[in-house]
């Protein structure tokens, strides 16, 4: 069989549990409380076509409450998770799961089967999901089959290389499993006020909003149970405050930002849990939408073309601007004195874990001087305003950085309007294509390009990352159409030639994400060796999370 991604074992099969302990113990079992301590959790939702991929996803994944059919491990292979293996057929079109068996949902829902597999992935696909990944899901998803009680058949009528990378966890848009009988039984509105009944380590006890989620573990779980009774999400939108809850001993876990944890690196009994994939942050030129008419398309921005075609001198004179913008960046700069040098300069988003594999030549070279030439060239000598959003998701320095890009570009003569916005409120304005600024904005690192180019710059996306254009649309669905991982690199990296020799795309940097761990948390080193490759954003594997003593 072809490997599916760059990092993955062959399509066929892997039959290790991801649990590695399913059903082990902790000495007398859990007790005490896991307190976590993140900058924003979202409002609490559960239900696979009503949560939504920004915060509460992440929060929902983190929380570890439900499973995947397959997980990506910090070795970036895939590995079991609920279906124990997976094979396609010859035609690269029907791709078959066999389950676990004797897994049970908590709240007492009985087995799980491959009904609720079925139930669970149309309903994250479904028209009018909230699920950030739904038009891709269902896009996949021509027509999923129970095939007995242990057996699911997806059948996705075109080869689709990207399969895996859809059904994985440790994503925001994670097609979870969830009862279908709970469901059925109290309506699926309920569920999100008694939580949905899943088959992880922890059960949802409750949330509250802008305030907790919590749950507590589940001692006859198939996988590790946690040591832990409880596990608390806190959210805490003040960086100060969560150093200073965690300093107290208040939280035992918070996501901070670089300069934090540089200071936290001198506290006594402190360690760090470096996720295995880190944040890929970029930014996206919106606006330039080539292939369907979009509300955002505004010819007359300096950065957007009025003629497609590139060989047109409208199209040459954005490409300039796109490129002045783009090595105007001091990447280099960034990744020093914001990241503290963790972490590492980029040319193009989604490439941050398998940026060797980029031709030679994608590289931005940092050269004010040019910068401020090639804008001359493209008629706007004396710059011209421009508006800089920063898209907030918990990624390292991000608002520190796109700060920087911002002065960056002043001193190339540019008028820069800087907008500083939640997720949620900017999201919108990506989903229809209404967005036409430059945005400053972060993913978790993803396996292999093509696993994010058909979640963001293909026209059929339901996301938008700024981009779209008749020979992208072309090159994506080929390579997402290519089983065979030398062939697809082949493809993915005419993408990477071309976003880059027309400046469509601006990579910025990758960063590793380190996660203070306080006192009360013991063999931390263990725990981080079961974390899951996928958005730094996500702890995983708490239920792998020991008491000190």
């Amino acid at each position: 069989m072809a490997a599916v991604t760059a990092l993955a074992v062959p399509l066929s099969a892997c039959t290790s549990s991801s649990g590695g302990g399913g059903g082990g113990q902790h000495g007398s079992g859990p007790y005490g409380t896991l307190n976590v301590g993140l900058e924003t959790l979202g409002a609490f939702a559960c239900a696979p076509r009503l949560t939504s991929s920004a915060d509460a996803g992440r929060s929902l994944v983190m929380s570890g409450a439900y499973d995947t059919l397959v997980r990506l491990n910090a070795q970036g292979k895939y590995v079991a998770d609920l279906a124990t293996s997976w094979s396609v057929d010859k035609a690269g079109t029907t791709w078959t799961f066999q389950l676990r068996h004797g897994v049970q949902f908590d709240m007492g829902y009985g087995e799980m089967t491959s009904a609720d597999v079925v139930y669970s992935l149309e309903q994250a696909a479904a028209k009018g999901s909230l699920n950030g990944n739904a038009g891709s899901l269902d896009s996949l998803f021509k027509k999923i089959t129970a095939v007995g009680k242990y057996t699911v058949q997806i059948y996705t009528g075109t080869p689709q290389s990207d399969m895996l990378a859809f059904l994985r966890n440790d994503i925001a848009g994670a097609a979870y499993i969830v009862s279908e009988k709970q469901a059925q039984k109290i309506g699926v509105n309920a569920t999100d006020k008694v939580g949905c009944a899943g088959t992880g380590p922890w059960q949802f006890v409750q949330a509250k909003s802008d305030q907790y989620w919590k749950f507590k573990a589940v001692k006859t779980n198939w996988q590790q149970t946690p040591a832990f009774q409880y596990l608390t999400l806190w959210e805490v939108p003040e960086e100060a405050t969560r150093v200073a809850e965690f300093q107290s001993g208040q939280l035992d876990i918070i996501l901070a930002d670089p300069d934090s944890i540089q200071t936290l690196k001198g506290t006594p009994g402190t360690e760090f849990a470096t996720t295995p994939s880190g944040v890929d942050f970029h930014l996206g030129f919106y606006g330039n939408y080539y292939s369907v008419k979009r509300p955002g398309y505004d010819p007359s921005l300096p950065y957007v073309s009025a003629n497609p075609n590139p060989n047109s001198a409208a199209w040459k004179r954005a490409v300039k601007v796109r490129e002045a913008m783009s090595i105007a960046i001091d990447r280099q700069s960034i990744v020093k004195n914001l990241l503290h040098g963790d972490g590492q300069a980029t040319a193009l988003w989604g490439w941050g874990a398998t940026e060797k594999y980029l031709p030679a030549n994608v590289k931005w070279n940092y050269s004010p001087a040019e910068a401020k030439k090639l804008l001359a060239q493209a008629g706007y000598p004396h710059g011209f305003p421009v508006t800089l959003n920063i898209r907030i998701a918990g990624a390292p320095a991000e608002v520190q950085a796109c700060q920087a890009i911002a002065e960056m570009w002043t001193n190339i003569g540019l008028k820069v309007k800087f907008e500083n916005q939640p997720n949620d409120a900017i999201l919108p304005s990506l989903l229809d294509r209404s967005q036409n600024g430059i945005v400053c904005q972060a993913v978790g690192d993803v396996p292999e390009p093509i696993d994010q180019y058909v979640d963001w710059e293909v026209s059929t996306a339901p996301f938008s990352g700024g981009v779209e254009d008749p020979v992208l649309d072309h090159l994506i669905t080929q390579a997402a159409g290519t089983l065979a991982f030398t062939a697809r690199m082949k493809i993915e990296q005419q993408i990477a030639e071309f976003n880059f020799k027309n400046a469509l795309d601006a990579g910025v940097y990758r960063a590793e994400v380190q996660w203070p761990v306080g006192p009360n948390v013991g063999n931390v080193a263990e725990w981080v060796s079961h974390m899951d490759f996928g958005d730094g954003r996500i702890l995983s594997g708490l239920n792998y999370v020991e008491h000190s003593s």
